[in-house]
């Protein structure tokens, strides 16, 4: 794995995965999300906390979707 952080204030923006050619991106890190339209799907439930909420009807996986 790979993590990129910010140059100024350290906070984590991407991580690249050997493998996977998309790029993980944390969204919480953009100033609009909403532009970027929704979750495809939800990874790694199986860490969810009890206050992440995940919509009805988007895909959960508790680790990495089969490929």
């Amino acid at each position: 794995m790979t993590r990129e952080f910010c140059a100024d204030c350290g906070t984590h923006l991407t991580t690249r995965r050997p493998g996977l050619p998309a790029v993980i991106l944390k969204v919480g890190t953009l100033d609009d999300p909403s532009l970027f339209g929704t979750p495809q799907m939800a990874i790694y439930t199986v860490d969810k906390q009890a206050f992440h909420q995940i919509p009805d009807g988007l895909p959960t996986f508790e680790r990495l979707p089969k490929r």
